[in-house]
């Protein structure tokens, strides 16, 4: 057996699917769903504030903020309102 694919273990997607080197268990019930880049979706978590802005993350699956999946579709949608209620920045 191959060693389990350890994007796919934190993030429940691998870019590369069945062509992956690498094993793919059945996912794991506890897993957060996932936006299509592998960011994680954490409903009644606060958004990343860059995400928001960008549509992109440098923390990746491993940031521990809400990454909405409709932001990703259209990272320039106008804002739709303060990403980072409470100020700071």
């Amino acid at each position: 057996g191959q060693p389990d694919c350890s994007f796919y273990l934190k993030t429940g997607d691998c870019k590369y699917g069945m062509s992956c080197k690498f094993n793919h268990p059945p996912k794991p019930a506890g897993l957060p769903p996932a936006t299509s880049q592998g960011l994680p979706v954490r409903e009644g978590r606060e958004n990343c504030s860059f995400y928001m802005k960008t549509g992109v993350c440098s923390f990746g699956p491993s940031c521990k903020f809400n990454h909405p999946p409709d932001i990703a579709a259209n990272p320039f949608n106008g804002g739709g309102g303060d990403p980072n209620p409470g100020g700071g920045g």
